[in-house]
């Protein structure tokens, strides 16, 4: 737990850092937020799996699940911040981009068309202004797809686990972070 805590403090540190950079890499954003949310994520699982009392290896399943999960939620999350239906999520489009917090839309998207990154390096901060080069540049797409990796990810760490409630119910969890996206979309 104390981990999991100097993690997200530190992946906060870094996201605090690099505000309104968006010369940032995808890496760089995906290093930020496998501390910031991914560690909560990850350490909730593995806390589950060692005061049950559970095996090495279904332990190192959970770890590995917990962390995928993490990725794919904040992932998604930050797509929703683009895209979401306000009604849906609860959420204001474009908060944390006027905020000048540059997540994985923005950036593949700045380094796919370069004026953005000037654009969004000048101050330009308004959703409906940079929405069209997200969709041009198949930014939205291409995080749908990252996000989607790592559920893949999520599902995958299950197969070492034995088949029954608790397997489908996590199973279950990694689905609803997906249809959060489709449910926003439609």
């Amino acid at each position: 737990l104390a981990r999991a805590i100097a993690e997200v403090c530190e992946g906060q540190i870094v996201e605090t850092g690099v505000t309104g950079d968006p010369a940032r890499t995808l890496d760089d954003y995906l290093g930020t937020i496998r501390l910031k949310t991914a560690a909560l994520f990850k350490a909730s699982c593995e806390l589950g799996a060692a005061t049950s009392g559970a095996r090495a290896s279904t332990r190192t399943a959970l770890v590995a699940y917990g962390e995928s999960l993490g990725l794919a939620f904040q992932v998604v999350d930050d797509l929703l911040d683009i895209v979401g239906d306000p009604q849906t999520t609860g959420k204001v489009p474009g908060t944390d981009l006027r905020k000048g917090v540059f997540t994985a839309p923005l950036l593949i998207a700045a380094e796919r068309a370069p004026d953005l990154a000037a654009r969004l390096s000048a101050g330009e901060r308004e959703l409906a202004d940079i929405l069209p080069v997200l969709h041009d540049t198949g930014a939205l797409a291409n995080v749908f797809d990252i996000a989607a990796g790592f559920a893949g990810d999520a599902y995958e760490a299950l197969d070492a686990l034995p088949e029954g409630e608790t397997k489908a119910l996590l199973a279950t969890t990694v689905d609803g972070v997906l249809a959060q996206i489709e449910r926003s979309a439609a």
